[in-house]
């Protein structure tokens, strides 16, 4: 089954307009207890709620849907580009372990659902978004060769190097509407 994923490029303004009823989480988390996807492990996470101070009411963008409404943005729809895939990438890109990423997207998240949700939203470090910009063609093809190789390590999924290198243009040319605090734009991640 695939696993329909956007990246997108908006400020904070636009993200509550595109996600209509969702709100600023809390200054703390509830920790929760829950199993680890790698390795089956219970593991005690934070488990975000709205900050009952944002009581804002936002005019929702035009759209039905939030994919409607997500098309308002610069965006990159893409199929199976799961969670595991992007903290391999995160990975690759920024150090450490791709477990370690799993547990730092979206923690805390840059809004959450006031209604249950089954879906998940992350705002991409800035430290991506500067790399993404900054690749050459030959850093595209490098980290596009670890890519598929870590994807098939951590997932068994057998992306070509050229179909991570595709995706990777892409991303880059959506980073670069991104790049820059002043501008008030992140790159966000929704599956």
């Amino acid at each position: 089954m695939a696993h329909y994923t956007d990246f997108f490029v908006t400020d904070l303004s636009g993200l509550k307009r595109a996600f209509v009823g969702w709100k600023r989480p809390a200054p703390e988390c509830v920790q929760t207890e829950r199993k680890n996807p790698l390795t089956g492990a219970l593991r005690v996470v934070p488990t975000w709620v709205a900050d009952p101070s944002d009581t804002e009411i936002v005019q929702p963008l035009a759209g039905s849907t939030l994919g409607d409404r997500l098309g308002s943005f610069p965006y990159l729809a893409l199929k199976s580009v799961d969670m595991l895939k992007v903290a391999d990438l995160m990975a690759i890109v920024l150090g450490d372990a791709a477990d370690m990423w799993l547990e730092r997207l979206g923690n805390p998240p840059p809004l959450v659902s006031t209604e249950p949700s089954d879906g998940f939203l992350a705002e991409l470090p800035a430290g991506f978004v500067s790399a993404a910009v900054a690749w050459s063609e030959a850093d595209r093809r490098d980290v596009a060769a670890k890519w598929s190789h870590a994807m098939a390590e951590s997932t068994g999924d057998e992306w070509s190097e050229e179909d991570c290198r595709q995706i990777l243009n892409d991303l880059s040319a959506l980073a670069a509407k991104a790049e820059g605090s002043a501008s008030g734009k992140h790159l966000y991640y929704w599956a």
